[in-house]
């Protein structure tokens, strides 16, 4: 990748159908610090909204921290990286930079909603204190008698 993008390839070439770019697909932490090197917007949006952070592993979105990326993004969804984390194990770094553990999806689903199929997931997320979206809407709910 570093030989092709020092021979002029962009480093934020658009694909087309999903609107991803280098960083979205980069494999590695490596993959990151190269593209960042070369200048990729570390922040782009693919056509969800979703930025790289959403995508990378635990390691990569690590090097994106190094690098200021924003990493509270939010996509066409409402969900943040962490919704997705629970899909890819990326809780404990996210939770240690500040990310929400409870944020709420367009679909009122928290992240420990997503992570219902993954139990040592599941258990970190409980474990920092992550709640279901049902029990967040309950407890923001007034009742009256």
């Amino acid at each position: 990748m570093k030989a092709l993008l020092e021979h002029g390839a962009d480093p934020n070439a658009i694909e087309l159908s999903a609107g991803w770019r280098p960083l979205h697909v980069a494999t590695d932490a490596c993959a990151v610090r190269v593209l960042h090197e070369f200048n990729a917007d570390l922040d782009a949006v693919d056509n969800n909204g979703r930025a790289a952070v959403h995508y990378l592993n635990a390691d990569s979105v690590a090097e994106l921290l190094s690098r200021k990326a924003k990493l509270d993004v939010r996509d066409k969804y409402g969900r943040t990286p962490m919704h997705l984390a629970a899909h890819f194990e990326k809780v404990v770094i996210l939770q240690a930079v500040g990310l929400d553990l409870n944020a709420v999806d367009n679909d009122g689903k928290t992240p420990l909603d997503w992570a219902h199929d993954r139990p040592d997931v599941e258990a970190t997320l409980k474990s920092l204190g992550a709640k279901p979206g049902a029990e967040l809407r309950h407890s923001r709910t007034c009742c009256l008698l």
